[in-house]
């Protein structure tokens, strides 16, 4: 085989063994911090992320705006939930790494179904996926 074929035919693996990175976001107008609508998301996320095998990982959940939750084993494709408070709004991500995890699936599901329902109108989702390289 030619040099040159060699390298043609590893950058086509390369290319082809590209995957895709699974964002998800979501924003709920008007929920401050220790607010009863905080302590309301605050419940919801605590219950997707025990249905979705995510545990909660924010240092100290009673002194910050933020809150983190991530599997346990963190291997390839973990996946995390953030939200953040900014203001009035709270913004959350759902990242599912590479692949598309069981975890991801199963808390992208969970969160718009329950979002939705605790916050109607003032909930609102964009997702955006990233070709890895």
């Amino acid at each position: 085989m030619k040099p040159v074929h060699a390298i043609l035919l590893v950058a086509a693996f390369l290319v082809s063994g590209c995957d895709i990175l699974h964002v998800k976001q979501y924003c709920i107008a008007g929920v401050a911090p220790k607010s009863a609508d905080s302590t309301r998301l605050k419940s919801v996320l605590q219950s997707v992320a025990d249905q979705s095998g995510l545990r909660e990982r924010t240092p100290d959940p009673d002194t910050t705006n933020v809150l983190f939750y991530a599997r346990d084993d963190y291997e390839w494709g973990v996946t995390i939930l953030e939200a953040g408070f900014y203001g009035d709004d709270v913004y959350l991500v759902l990242n599912g790494g590479f692949g598309t995890p069981p975890a991801y699936r199963k808390a992208r599901r969970l969160l718009s179904a329950t979002l939705e329902a605790e916050f109607g109108s003032r909930f609102s989702v964009s997702e955006r996926r990233v070709q890895s390289q």
